[in-house]
């Protein structure tokens, strides 16, 4: 049933930068810290749309985007001992491909 799925799928995109330390529990790496909680709580974020790139000013000033020149808009988030963190959202769902559904499906 997955791969019947694949066409009705979206993409939504969270990109943030900051500071994280790696951990190793129970054998396996992993990464901690408040910029990690961060980029978690928003995958859950209050934006509207089914496919979207999300990005915080921090994500924004490290890779140099312009938010108003690619057409991006402000949005704001807010969480308990992580404050309010400044967004900017692009829509992607003008980007998708009318034919895509159309298009084959391989999976292995």
């Amino acid at each position: 049933r997955a791969c019947s799925d694949i066409p009705r799928l979206d993409l939504k995109l969270v990109v943030h930068h900051g500071r994280f330390v790696r951990q190793t529990v129970g054998g396996r790496a992993r990464v901690a810290g408040p910029d990690v909680i961060l980029v978690h709580r928003l995958l859950k974020n209050p934006v509207n749309g089914s496919a979207y790139l999300l990005l915080t000013a921090s994500a924004l000033e490290r890779v140099g985007v312009d938010p108003v020149a690619s057409r991006m808009q402000q949005h704001f988030v807010s969480y308990p001992h992580l404050g309010e963190v400044p967004c900017f959202v692009a829509d992607l769902e003008p980007l998708a491909r009318p034919d895509f559904a159309a298009a084959p499906v391989l999976a292995a």
